[in-house]
Formats: structure tokens, sequence, C-alpha cells
């Protein structure tokens, strides 16, 4: 999933977790993890892609499915 529609459908699950509870932690635990999740594509990245650390190469490298 690109990062863009990871970031709009973490708003959502946000907004709908707060609309259920209304509670700004909880909703913001919700949308954080969703996003913090993913973490481990840097470590992925920084073991297996062979190329030069950065958060442009990290997308492209995510996006293009080069693993």
């Amino acid at each position: 999933m690109k990062a863009s529609v990871h970031f709009y459908s973490s708003w959502l699950l946000g907004g709908i977790v707060y609309k259920l509870s209304q509670s700004v932690g909880i909703s913001m635990a919700a949308f954080l993890s969703t996003i913090l999740i993913d973490i481990d594509h840097v470590f992925d990245f920084i073991i297996f892609s062979g190329e030069k650390f950065s958060i442009k190469n990290i997308f492209s490298w995510c996006n293009h499915g080069r693993w």
C-alpha cells in the first residue's frame, strides 16, 4: 500500500475510533499504531536493499515493490 493511502486510511480509522469512543487518546493510539506498525520496512530497507539510506529511497523501494 502506498504511504499516502496508508496515511489516509489511518486518519479514517482514527476518526471512526474517536466517533465511537469520544476519546482523543484512544483515537490517536489507533492512528499512530496503523502508521508505526510499518516501521519494520525501514529495517528491511537497511538490511536488504543495498541502497543509500534516505526517506526518498525508502519510499521508492517500498512503493515499487523492490524487496
